[in-house]
């Protein structure tokens, strides 16, 4: 009865049959794809078994039930007695078949050659591709003429080179005349002024200059300087090195008259 379970599977197999052994898992006829051997051969599509630990085709015991012609009692009985005959201490070997340990399925080479009767490869004959060949025959005739045609073309008269263009030298740009303002001065850098006042207008700036220098012309010399790039006037009565001097400038002045009472100090950095 062993020996028949066997070529029941065996059979089943070859059929494409997937099949479920109870206790011990599924077998599975899977195919791989087709391959190339180099450019002109072709390996058709080959067949074999996988397994996997999941219950999934037709169960034995069905198998062995319809094929033995018993009930599923007696075909549970036969199972179970082959199973026991079959499993061994590296598997279950199934002779004709292959083997299932470690939970992978290894099949014999016979039933390899049972599962694939022809492996050969199958020579591929390139097919004529008549309408590249002509194509390539018209270019090589075309360029046949064109190299032809290069090398019996008349010469082309010589074009005589355009005489250079000289283009005037752009004439100097003038120098700006600087005007300069006898009535303002530019503040010295660093210097320190005492101030009496900031004007928008340069009238203005002359007026209070006429007046200090008419009455106190003996102690404080009035001058306008241009200040906060030249659009206001600055009137300073005395340019000091230091604010210190202007300081000491400034005390003596506020004796004098309270002409002087709003005075302060701006330094030129």
């Amino acid at each position: 009865m062993i020996t028949e379970v066997n070529k029941l599977i065996s059979n089943a197999l070859c059929q494409g049959q997937s099949l479920s052994l109870p206790q011990v898992g599924s077998l599975a006829v899977r195919r791989s794809a087709a391959s190339r051997s180099g450019s002109s051969k072709m390996t058709p599509p080959t067949r074999f078994v996988s397994f996997t630990g999941e219950q999934r085709g037709e169960s034995v015991v069905n198998l062995i039930a319809k094929t033995a012609e018993v009930d599923n009692a007696r075909a549970e009985e036969i199972y179970a007695q082959w199973l026991q005959e079959v499993t061994k201490e590296n598997g279950v070997v199934i002779d004709g078949v292959g083997i299932i340990a470690d939970k992978k399925f290894r099949a014999e080479r016979e039933f390899l050659a049972l599962l694939n009767p022809v492996v050969e490869s199958v020579e591929i004959k390139p097919r004529r591709n008549w309408t590249a060949y002509i194509v390539a025959a018209v270019v090589v005739v075309l360029a046949v003429l064109a190299g032809l045609w290069y090398y019996n073309r008349p010469e082309p008269a010589p074009v005589p080179a355009p005489a250079p263009v000289v283009e005037p030298a752009p004439a100097p740009e003038p120098e700006p005349v600087v005007v300069k303002d006898p009535d303002v001065l530019d503040m010295t850098p660093g210097a320190s002024y005492v101030v009496w006042g900031v004007f928008e207008q340069k009238a203005n700036a002359l007026k209070y200059k006429s007046i200090i220098e008419r009455k106190y012309g003996n102690v404080v010399t009035p001058t306008i300087y241009h200040h906060r790039g030249d659009t206001l006037y600055l009137l300073a009565l005395a340019e000091k090195s230091t604010r210190n001097q202007c300081l000491a400038f400034m005390e003596e002045l506020y004796e004098l008259d309270g002409l002087f009472d709003d005075m302060w100090i701006f330094t030129n950095k």
